[in-house]
């Protein structure tokens, strides 16, 4: 199949959206169909600076990539782009490069969140600006309207596309993100490193996100405290951020600032920290998906996570990890930890269900079979629609 594949960035930006979208752009070729890219449908420069500004006049968070002369600027440009090329579907990570679209041909975008699922939810969509909120809902449902299917990767984005905007489920499908690093291991191999793991006195809980208030990091700090105060001797490794610590904490802990992975060694450096950490601990507040839940089960590595927006798509609880609460305390952390502390066959055994579960579920290759049926599905229902009209 012929793709045209807009988006709003570099469509091989692998450090984009942790490379989601440098990674959709390769499963999608890898599959056998060609790419047509259009890149940076961003909308006029000058036009997003006045909104930006504007917002910081009225102390109110205006979004400028949901404003209507904005995102006209974008379609503009995106309808003069495609005309240069020859396309059987159109495909985005990104709703709103299908605003303002008149175009026969199927179109699909694959994202993590509705606009009207996030509001609210996500620190940086609060104090949003009334226009805003209008804004963003109006262009939401628009491209819901405008999508011959909408792909979600969780199951918690599709209700909000049903509660907030009525859209029938039918047209909805959820396929979960795929791990964005590259990993060979088999299963004997998972099994040596969870094992090396398992006979390390000193237990290594990773964390990797960038947003250390709302990826839940002081409860995981706090965990940790509680744990080393009860004899275990636990160190926390830190990667993405680099927050605050007293004396003290810094003696459990290890901060490693953002490791990019466009640069070997840092990749290396990160791959070394899933493979060789005894737990991934990122209890987030607000989540969408949580694409580093995946990247730990392709290393065999078990997730203890809270069940906030999309995290149970990406921690199958008791198969790649577990799952709290949203609102569980670092205590209750602390006690589900310990308990996986004391049983070494429970923890070998989960090691492996967490790499059979990457395999299965969190590969762009599995993911990959799985949106191309729902692009053959829009290509099939778009015909069907077109021959009706005409008839």
């Amino acid at each position: 199949m012929k793709i045209l594949f807009l988006n709003d960035k570099g469509h091989d930006d692998v450090n984009n959206w942790s490379g989601t979208t440098a990674h959709m752009a390769r499963m999608l070729e890898d599959r056998g169909h060609q790419l047509y890219y259009i890149d940076y449908l961003t909308g006029n420069f000058f036009l997003r600076c006045f909104y930006r500004g504007l917002g910081i006049l009225t102390g109110k968070q205006i979004k400028a990539n949901r404003e209507p002369n904005v995102l006209k600027s974008m379609a503009r440009r995106r309808d003069r782009e495609k005309k240069k090329f020859e396309y059987d579907l159109i495909f985005t990570p990104n709703s709103m490069c299908l605003c303002y679209l008149k175009d026969e041909k199927p179109s699909v975008f694959y994202a993590d969140a509705t606009y009207g699922g996030m509001e609210g939810f996500y620190p940086n969509f609060t104090n949003v600006s009334v226009r805003t909120s209008k804004n963003g809902n109006f262009h939401e449902k628009m491209a819901l309207d405008t999508c011959t299917r909408a792909i979600y990767a969780s199951q918690w984005a599709r209700q909000t596309a049903i509660d907030c905007y009525g859209i029938d489920g039918a047209k909805l499908d959820v396929v979960n993100f795929g791990a964005n690093v590259d990993s060979s291991y088999d299963e004997a191999q998972i099994m040596r490193l969870a094992e090396k793991r398992w006979e390390k006195e000193e237990k290594c809980l990773l964390f990797v996100g960038v947003e250390w208030e709302r990826k839940g990091g002081p409860k995981v700090l706090e965990a940790v405290r509680i744990l080393t105060g009860r004899g275990y001797p636990v160190k926390l490794a830190i990667v993405g951020c680099q927050p605050r610590l007293s004396e003290e904490e810094q003696r459990a802990v290890r901060r490693y600032g953002y490791l990019s992975k466009k640069d070997a060694g840092q990749a290396e450096q990160l791959h070394r920290l899933y493979e060789e950490s005894f737990l991934f601990f990122m209890p987030s507040l607000y989540e969408c998906a949580g694409i580093v839940y995946a990247e730990a089960a392709a290393f065999g590595l078990p997730s203890v996570a809270s069940a906030a927006g999309g995290v149970p798509d990406m921690v199958i609880e008791g198969e790649s990890g577990y799952l709290l609460s949203a609102d569980a305390s670092p205590e209750a952390y602390a006690d589900f930890i310990e308990r996986i502390f004391q049983d070494r066959e429970a923890y070998l055994s989960l090691c492996k269900k967490t790499f059979t579960c990457s395999k299965r579920l969190f590969t762009w290759e599995s993911v990959g079979e799985r949106v191309d049926r729902v692009l053959e599905a829009a290509a099939k229902e778009k015909s069907e629609t077109l021959k009706q009209r005409r008839t």
